[in-house]
C-alpha cells in the first residue's frame, strides 16, 4: 500500500470521527450550506454529492466560477472524501488525484485568507494600491485559486527583478512567499502561465455519466496515448457504438476507448425522457409475465418502454422518429433489465473477454480485443456490481455469499460464460470474468486458417475421431481447449449419438443440432460452488453410461469423475 492510499484511509477515519462529533453536538445541522449537498458513506468510501439540478447560479461544471466557489467552501467544511459528485443531467465525478488537487486548492484558499489583515509597513498611495491588489487576489482566490496562485508567483518574480533593496519590499516579498508556500505541493501542479477556465477543464479530469447510470467513463483519452484504430459496433436497434483503440507511450498495453451516445451526443430532453420513464418503470408491477428468463423481461420492458417514451415525447411536444424511439427504448432497457454499458462491450465481436477487478469502482474494466489485453475508460460503480450479482444469482439459481463466494453461470443472450468471486475469497469485493463463446462453431479448417494447427495435425485428429478413439484435450487457461473440442465434435460421424456433460454450458449444442448432429446436453454441479440439488459430474457420467451406446464428451474433468471416465474407457 503506497503513501497516498495510507493518507487517504487515515483521512477517511478522521472524517468518520468528525461526523460523529458533529452529529452529537448538532453542529452539522447548524452549518450554513451554500450549495445543497449530502454525504454518503460506504464500506471503503465517503462520497460528497452536490445536487445541482435546482441550482440557478452555476452550470454544474468545474469551469464555472460560481460552482468552483461553492465546491471549495464545501471541501473546507467537510472532511476528506474519496469522491466528489456534481449531480445534474450529467453527473461529474472527481476522485483520486483530481479530488486531491481540489482539496489542495481549498486548503490554499483557507490559508491565504489568514493573511487578509497583514500590514506591509508602508503608507500613502503606494500602500493603498498594494492593499487593493492584495485583497483582490485573496477575494478572487475563492473562485479561482489557480489564477490567484499564479498572480502571486508572478508578482514575486516582478519584485525580485526590480533589484530593490528596500526592507519594506523584501518584507512584502517574504509575505507573498509564505502565502504560496502554505501548500507546497501546489508548486508541482501549477506551472507556467495559467489560462482559466481552460486549466480546470484540461488538468482536473472528471468521470462523466448520465443521471440514470451509475457507470462512469472518461470522455477524453489521457495525454500519454497515440491513436491506433477506430471502428464501429452496430447494435440490433440501429444504435452505433464507436470504438477507438489507443496505444500508450509509457505502458505496454492499449486503451479500449468508447463513449456511448447517452454519455455524449444525446439531447438533454431525450435524457430527461429516459430518466422520467425509468422512474415510472421502477414503480411498475407487471402481473402477466414470468421474469425467471432474463430475455423475457428485457423484451417486455423494451416494448413497454417504447410505449411510455412515445407518450412522454408527446407530453413534451417533442417529435421523435420510430428509429429514435427504438434507440431510446434500447438504452432504457439496457439500464433497467440489461447489464448497462457492459452489454455494449459484450456486443463487440472483437472482444473475447471482459474482466472486472476488485475494488470495481476504482479499477477500469479490462477487455481482450483480438487476443490483445487492453484497459478501458469505463469504471463500474458499487451499485453496478451489486445489482449484477443479485441478477446472476436469480438467473442461475445458485447460491452466492460468504459461505459460497464463487458463482459460475452462462448468459445465453450474450453467449458468455460468467465467473464471479466475492468476499472472503476476494478481500476487495466482487470481481467478474466474462468469457465469450465463439459466435460460430470452430472447425478444423477454421483452426488451420488461423494458424492454430497444421493441416497434418488436423488430418490426424479427424482420423482419430472417425476411428472412435479416446482423446484428452489439455492446456492452459485461454489456450483454446474448448475451441478444439468443438471442432473435434464436428468430425464425429453424424450416425453416432453424442452425450455432453458440462457444469457451465460452453459447447454450441444448438448449432450442432441444427447441423444434424444427434447430441444431448447434460448439466452438472459446478466444480466450484453449486447447490445440493445439482447432480455431481461422476453421477451424471454414470447416468450417461446407462443411456445407451453414445460418444461421451466431458467439458471438464478435474475430480472423482476421472475415475468413472477411466472405467468407461
Amino acid at each position: 500500500m503506497d503513501t497516498k492510499q495510507i493518507n487517504r484511509k487515515m483521512a477517511l477515519h478522521t472524517a468518520s470521527i468528525v461526523d460523529a462529533l458533529k452529529s452529537l453536538t448538532g453542529k452539522k445541522k447548524d452549518e450554513e450550506r451554500i450549495c445543497s449537498y449530502k454525504v454518503r458513506k460506504y464500506k471503503h468510501q465517503r462520497i460528497i454529492i452536490l445536487d445541482c439540478k435546482n441550482c440557478k447560479s452555476g452550470s454544474s461544471s468545474i469551469t464555472d466560477p460560481a460552482c468552483r466557489e461553492y465546491i471549495f467552501q464545501i471541501l473546507n467544511c467537510e472532511p476528506a472524501a474519496n469522491r466528489l459528485v456534481l449531480s445534474h443531467l450529467f453527473d461529474r465525478d472527481y476522485e483520486m488525484e483530481n479530488l486531491d488537487f481540489l482539496y489542495l486548492l481549498a486548503r490554499f484558499i483557507n490559508n491565504i485568507h489568514e493573511y487578509k489583515n497583514s500590514e506591509f509597513g508602508m503608507q500613502g498611495e503606494q500602500y493603498k494600491a498594494r492593499k487593493e491588489w492584495f485583497l483582490s487576489i485573496i477575494n478572487a482566490s475563492t473562485s479561482d485559486p489557480v489564477k490567484a496562485y499564479s498572480e502571486i508567483r508572478e508578482k514575486i518574480k516582478t519584485l525580485q527583478k526590480s533589484n530593490t533593496q528596500a526592507t519594506i519590499e523584501s518584507d512584502f516579498i517574504s509575505l507573498l512567499e509564505k502565502m504560496i508556500s502554505s501548500v507546497p505541493m501546489l508548486a508541482d501542479r501549477i506551472k507556467g502561465e495559467v489560462e482559466s477556465p481552460e486549466y480546470y477543464r484540461n488538468i482536473i479530469k472528471s468521470l462523466v455519466r448520465p443521471g440514470f447510470s451509475t457507470t462512469r467513463i472518461y470522455t477524453a483519452p489521457p495525454s500519454n496515448t497515440e491513436f491506433l484504430e477506430r471502428y464501429e459496433v452496430q447494435r440490433s436497434c440501429g444504435r452505433i457504438l464507436p470504438i477507438t483503440i489507443y496505444t500508450l507511450t509509457d505502458r505496454p498495453e492499449s486503451l479500449y476507448f468508447t463513449i456511448p451516445p447517452e454519455y455524449d451526443n444525446m439531447r438533454p430532453v431525450e435524457l430527461e425522457i429516459i430518466e422520467s420513464v425509468r422512474k415510472k418503470l421502477m414503480r411498475h408491477r407487471p402481473k402477466d409475465i414470468n421474469f425467471s428468463e432474463s430475455a423475457n423481461s428485457r423484451d417486455y420492458f423494451a416494448r413497454l418502454g417504447t410505449q411510455m417514451i412515445s407518450e412522454e415525447a408527446r407530453e413534451k411536444d417533442l417529435k421523435l422518429t420510430p428509429d429514435e424511439i427504438n434507440v431510446l427504448s434500447d438504452i432504457l432497457a439496457k439500464y433497467t433489465t440489461g447489464l448497462g454499458i457492459l452489454e455494449d462491450v459484450l456486443s463487440d465481436e472483437r472482444v473475447t473477454d471482459v474482466y472486472v477487478n476488485s475494488p470495481a469502482d476504482i479499477n477500469p474494466i479490462h477487455v481482450v480485443v483480438d487476443g490483445e489485453e487492453c484497459f478501458s475508460n469505463i469504471y463500474l460503480s458499487q451499485d453496478d456490481i451489486d445489482s449484477m450479482i443479485t441478477r446472476f444469482r436469480a438467473i442461475s439459481g445458485r447460491p452466492f455469499g460468504e459461505a459460497n463466494p464463487v458463482l459460475d453461470m452462462d448468459l445465453p443472450e450474450f453467449k458468455t460464460r460468467v465467473s464471479v468471486i466475492g468476499d472472503p475469497l476476494s478481500s476487495g469485493g466482487l470481481a467478474y470474468a466474462f468469457r465469450k463463446h465463439a459466435r460460430n462453431p470452430w472447425t478444423l479448417p477454421k483452426l488451420i486458417n488461423t494458424g492454430s494447427i497444421t493441416p497434418l495435425a488436423a488430418g490426424l485428429l479427424s482420423f482419430l475421431m472417425d476411428g472412435q478413439s479416446s482423446v484428452l484435450v489439455a492446456g492452459g487457461v485461454g489456450s483454446g481447449k474448448t475451441s478444439l473440442l468443438c471442432a473435434l465434435l464436428l468430425e464425429i460421424p453424424q450416425k453416432y449419438r453424442i452425450l455432453t456433460i458440462e457444469d457451465t454450458p460452453e459447447l454450441p449444442i444448438e448449432n450442432l443440432q441444427k447441423l444434424g448432429c444427434k447430441i444431448q446436453a447434460m448439466n452438472t454441479k459446478s466444480a466450484v460452488g453449486g447447490t445440493n440439488i445439482e447432480v455431481n459430474p461422476e453421477t451424471a457420467l454414470r447416468a450417461a453410461l446407462r443411456m445407451g451406446n453414445a460418444t461421451l464428451v466431458l467439458g471438464e474433468v478435474r475430480g472423482p469423475e476421472v475415475k468413472v471416465l477411466y472405467e468407461a474407457m
